[in-house]
């Protein structure tokens, strides 16, 4: 993650919406291994949920937030070094 995200990961506060770009590890388990080429297959997704903190190099983020309430019924783990871009979400 480079100091551009560090810096609007240092803006956001508990609870703040955010939009979080990351790759991921890529499984091809369905390909035939014979005469297996390799091929470079980025995945990239954009996970939308409320900043909870960084711990261990890790972004926490929780999901589906009850009015009115201030449990999550999920909490995210993206390890810091798959982020490609982290955006705060606006108006909401």
């Amino acid at each position: 993650m480079d100091r551009i995200n560090r810096k609007v990961i240092a803006a956001c506060t508990k609870g703040m919406p955010i939009i979080v770009t990351w790759e991921d590890a890529v499984d091809d388990s369905c390909k035939e291994v014979k005469d297996f080429k390799i091929t470079y297959t980025k995945v990239r997704w954009h996970t939308i949920g409320y900043y909870l903190g960084i711990l261990n190099d890790t972004l926490f983020l929780g999901y589906n937030q009850e009015e009115n309430d201030c449990n999550y019924t999920g909490v995210g783990q993206i390890p810091c070094s798959l982020i490609k871009d982290i955006r705060r979400l606006n108006n909401v």
